[in-house]
């Protein structure tokens, strides 16, 4: 959705977009979307980069610990999945003024989702993933929606096959142990994990 949103409606408008924590899955698919499209500049932990460019979703990939890099960059839109007050006021210090906007969309690093007080200076807006569904629904229709769903999970599930390994963690217990890890820090980046839970959550 995400993806499709700086696709179709030019959100960003003419700049470069710095994705932060580019090793989670949702900020590789929508590299995977952007490819060929928007320039796209991924940032990641030291532990992850190497996965994150042999990945090679991200035009280019830095850790936070090559934020200087950071110095080529031009104007640009922000994508931050993160939701870490810090690492935002890093990031919005090394661009400066280049920083022209900021989408937050995530809390990757654990907690509740915060904003930097320097990033809270920068324009910016949330990302709704359930209104863009709503919306897509409404332009698409249902049967066309998840169509268009299915066939963007396909391709890009086929892309990473090959980055990643798969972990299936099975069961209601399975699932809250392997969400527990993820919020930890403790799953690598190359790992997908896969919650079947039996019986299934009620809806």
């Amino acid at each position: 959705m995400l993806g499709q949103l700086l696709l179709e409606d030019d959100a960003a408008g003419p700049c470069q977009l710095v994705i932060v924590s580019a090793s989670s899955k949702t900020a590789q698919g929508t590299a995977f979307m952007l490819k060929g499209e928007r320039a796209t500049i991924g940032l990641t932990s030291r532990r992850h980069a190497a996965w994150a460019r042999e990945a090679g979703m991200c035009d280019a990939v830095f850790g936070y610990d090559e934020l200087d890099r950071l110095a080529d960059v031009e104007r640009c839109l922000v994508i931050d999945f993160s939701g870490d007050p810090q690492l935002q006021d890093r990031v919005v210090t090394a661009l400066g003024h280049r920083c022209a906007t900021w989408l937050r969309v995530g809390s990757t690093h654990g907690g509740a989702f915060a904003i930097g007080a320097a990033a809270a200076r920068v324009p910016g807006s949330l990302f709704s993933g359930p209104e863009q569904i709503e919306r897509r629904v409404a332009q698409w229709g249902p049967a066309e929606f998840d169509r268009r769903l299915a066939n963007a999970l396909g391709d890009f599930t086929a892309a990473m096959q090959a980055h990643c390994t798969v972990d299936h963690r099975d069961g209601a217990e399975g699932t809250v142990v392997a969400w527990r890890a993820i919020q930890q820090g403790n799953v690598d980046a190359s790992t997908l994990l896969i919650a079947r839970p039996s019986p299934p959550f009620d809806r």
